[in-house]
């Protein structure tokens, strides 16, 4: 069983509790869904890392069935890349998977154009697992429907091509739930790139897309590829647990407040991160 549904297998459950952290406000781009919280202009404040390994440690403890995957996110999560700090993403991952849970690097990919990033950050992932050799940490891709970074993305898909130790050490998902017409021929080319290095895709009926090959798995959520179909003509449904299946989310933001679900927040004041849970849960009545 692939690693992929291994994950899946475990958010089958419906009483979950996945964990995220907004290590930053600060992002490359200024999307509409978001500018208000997160842009370029927002002050590069990173979470201190002593503080993620404690959450994480509290976390594990807690009284529900926790997903084993922890979360990197912002603004967008390689800030720390683009701001000149090549040490925090690493050592973050380091002590995500030295508590023994799967790391999740979330980006919008548009470091890909850039030649050095992409080995830099592609490299700190496969580190990950060439020192733990279990549980490979996940790129998570958002394609987004305000900015075309649908290039940058099959740049980093092509990195896999061409280094295929990153297909054995990485898991990508590419999420999002927006696609602009003008896309569309951007969308077939990183599918056409998909298949000259191996990687197959299959239309799923909940439009789930699933692209795998023997070293590593690629998941596609929530686009509809039906004009891209005839790239893979013996392409047939398949089912696919979807990593976003949890009951509830906690997100830790880098300026002290934990928020359930996006919807219910609080200010953690030093207390422990059971109290601050329970005190969100209670609101969800």
């Amino acid at each position: 069983m692939s690693r992929i549904n291994n994950i899946c297998k475990l958010v089958d459950v419906m009483d979950t509790l996945l964990l995220a952290f907004k290590i930053t406000n600060w992002c490359n781009l200024t999307c509409n869904n978001c500018r208000g919280r997160s842009s370029v202009s927002c002050t590069p404040q990173l979470m201190d890392i002593n503080l993620i390994a404690k959450y994480i440690s509290e976390f594990k403890k807690l009284p529900y069935n926790v997903i084993e995957s922890v979360t990197l996110r912002g603004g967008e999560a390689t800030a720390p890349y683009s701001l000149g700090d090549y040490e925090y993403i690493p050592n973050c991952l380091d002590v995500i998977r030295g508590n023994d849970m799967i790391p999740v690097l979330q980006t919008n990919g548009m470091w890909g154009r850039n030649n050095i990033l992409r080995k830099r950050i592609l490299g700190d992932l496969y580190n990950v697992w060439e020192k733990y050799k279990s549980k490979a940490p996940v790129l998570e891709i958002s394609l987004s429907g305000f900015y075309d970074n649908i290039s940058s993305v099959a740049k980093i898909l092509t990195e896999f091509g061409y280094n295929q130790k990153y297909s054995y050490g990485i898991e990508t998902w590419i999420t999002g739930n927006e696609i602009s017409e003008k896309s569309l021929d951007a969308q077939r080319e990183l599918l056409v790139r998909m298949c000259r290095y191996g990687l197959r895709f299959k239309a799923c009926d909940n439009g789930v897309y699933l692209i795998s090959n023997e070293l590593n798995n690629i998941i596609i959520f929530n686009y509809d590829f039906s004009p891209l179909v005839p790239i893979e003509p013996k392409a047939v449904p398949v089912e696919v647990g979807c990593p976003w299946v949890h009951k509830d989310y906690l997100e830790i933001d880098n300026v002290g407040n934990a928020t359930l679900n996006g919807e219910y927040r609080t200010q953690i004041q030093n207390r422990p991160l059971a109290t601050v849970v329970a005190e969100l849960m209670a609101r969800t009545k």
